[in-house]
């Protein structure tokens, strides 16, 4: 007695399961990029929103002789809490020199030493009021 054993074409279950499990593997991968990608685009627009409060403020200091601190510093600092997370920002100094801090996240300290770009970060400018008559 002669059997002929038949071929057989097409995939089997454990071969589609092995194809299945490295396509999710580098889907997760995708996915985890992605993810990467927006944290960054969120940083990036962050320091954005900071970079413009600081030219703003700057420009305020430069182009007025007299202003009350108290005020600048509660106004500006309403303004920095609506448009950054945490946001908050200092004015020291007296005409015609100025330290600006902005701060964001939740970034611990008084002081911006060391400007910071992450979710939480800080930065400093120094602003040089001159009145040319």
């Amino acid at each position: 007695m002669v059997t002929h054993m038949s071929k057989q074409s097409g995939t089997s279950f454990l071969e589609m399961l092995i194809s299945l499990v490295i396509m999710s593997v580098m889907l997760s991968g995708v996915n985890l990029m992605l993810l990467e990608s927006l944290r960054k685009t969120q940083v990036a627009y962050e320091f954005s929103v900071a970079i413009q409060q600081l030219n703003f403020i700057a420009e305020i200091l430069v182009s007025r002789k007299t202003i009350s601190m108290s005020d600048m510093n509660e106004s500006w600092n309403k303004q920095v809490s609506k448009v950054l997370p945490e946001g908050r920002g200092l004015i020291e100094g007296r005409y015609p020199n100025y330290s600006v801090s902005i701060f964001w996240g939740n970034f611990n300290g008084r002081a911006c030493n060391k400007m910071t770009i992450e979710r939480s970060g800080c930065l400093r400018i120094y602003v040089r009021s001159e009145m040319h008559a």
